[in-house]
């Protein structure tokens, strides 16, 4: 489980993959909302089952049509402010050589495309570890329902102070070292400008 500030909920996620998927959507520009095992109209699916010649699942030990999900349907904003729909599926790569979870795959995909979404297939293969790290590091910089500024100034304006000083003049130093330098020069605690740091990446401000 993960709480988002951005969605105002936790969310739900069932593997590793789905975890990166939500970690990499969440922090995107242009994100608005992650429906994580979205629900898709069961009388749509038997009937693309029936179209593509491929047995629906049932529930297990019935005959009962089982309700299938995506496992995440993203909702992202255009720069003209209208909203969008894309559709994922999350498998581990040595999955899709199975014959049966490529049919329902197909399922999934002819599903989204009745619906006008993309949909696309990630695997444990999409996102580097490296990646993951750093967003799961950034995304500390969002500030938390009722969380209290425990040093004056850290969520306003220390993050223009710095931005500030970052556009005036680019630092090629290590993070590390330019933080504890941003520290010592403005009095604070060893740690705080770390913090700063993450809430300017985390409003892509950098």
């Amino acid at each position: 489980r993960i709480y988002s500030t951005k969605t105002g909920r936790t969310h739900h996620l069932f593997s590793n993959i789905e975890r990166a998927l939500f970690l990499k959507a969440e922090y995107g520009k242009l994100f608005v909302d992650f429906q994580e095992q979205r629900a898709m109209e069961r009388e749509h699916t038997q009937a693309i089952a029936d179209a593509l010649k491929i047995n629906h699942p049932l529930c297990i030990g019935t005959k009962v049509p089982f309700v299938m999900t995506i496992d995440a349907v993203v909702v992202r904003r255009a720069t003209d402010g209208t909203q969008y729909t894309e559709a994922y599926d999350a498998k581990e790569a040595s999955a899709l050589t199975d014959r049966r979870t490529l049919e329902k795959l197909s399922i999934h995909r002819a599903y989204c495309q009745q619906q006008g979404w993309n949909h696309t297939v990630v695997t444990n293969e999409t996102f580097p570890r490296d990646v993951i790290r750093n967003l799961e590091w950034i995304r500390m910089g969002a500030i938390k329902p009722g969380e209290v500024e425990t040093i004056p100034g850290l969520f306003d304006e220390l993050p223009s102070r710095m931005l500030a000083a970052l556009k005036a003049k680019a630092s090629r130093k290590p993070i590390n070292q330019y933080c504890a330098e941003f520290d010592e020069h403005h009095g604070l605690r060893g740690g705080a400008a770390l913090r700063v740091l993450q809430i300017l990446l985390w409003r892509h401000d950098l």
